[in-house]
């Protein structure tokens, strides 16, 4: 009975030769094939565009998107997915401590960050138990961007690793 041979050269054979190919890449994650997008909740509009028109100065590849009330950032989350969502506290029909608390129950992967001139009036312990970070109001335009990176890389880290 005559030996096999082998239907494609050994690895040895093709160092020999010179002639391995590079590893194909690593196919990229879906949680990096689309722009960063953010989340911003607040029931003062003024307030809402100069901190879109900061970011978008400082971070133009990100997309910010705006609600003026829970219920309207609720309807944007059902639609899409974001990285972070920045809400403030106090807000007239369902304040921010149920929102987020809604949102941490049904997008986990979101991050949550709370910015508000009330964390201290509603407790920090509550406002940590709903939030990944608080960022009291008003922020200077550094803080803003440095905690929206934050929010973004753990948002991120999550996707990849699976949790929420």
């Amino acid at each position: 009975m005559a030996a096999c041979r082998p239907f494609a050269p050994t690895l040895a054979q093709l160092l020999q030769k010179g002639q391995v190919m590079s590893e194909p890449p690593a196919p990229i994650s879906k949680a990096f094939e689309r722009r960063v997008r953010c989340l911003l909740v607040d029931d003062e509009p003024a307030l809402l565009r100069a901190l879109r028109r900061l970011i978008f100065q400082r971070r133009p590849d990100w997309e910010i998107h705006l609600a003026n009330s829970a219920a309207d950032a609720i309807e944007l989350l059902e639609s899409r997915r974001f990285d972070c969502v920045m809400s403030d506290l106090c807000m007239p029909h369902m304040d921010g401590m149920l929102f987020l608390e809604l949102v941490r129950e049904r997008y986990p992967q979101t991050v949550r960050v709370v910015h508000s001139s009330h964390i201290e009036t509603v407790g920090r312990d509550k406002v940590r138990a709903i939030s990944h970070r608080m960022l009291p109001k008003p922020a200077a335009a550094d803080a803003v961007i440095e905690t929206l990176q934050w929010a973004i890389q753990l948002s991120r880290s999550m996707a990849l690793s699976g949790t929420g």
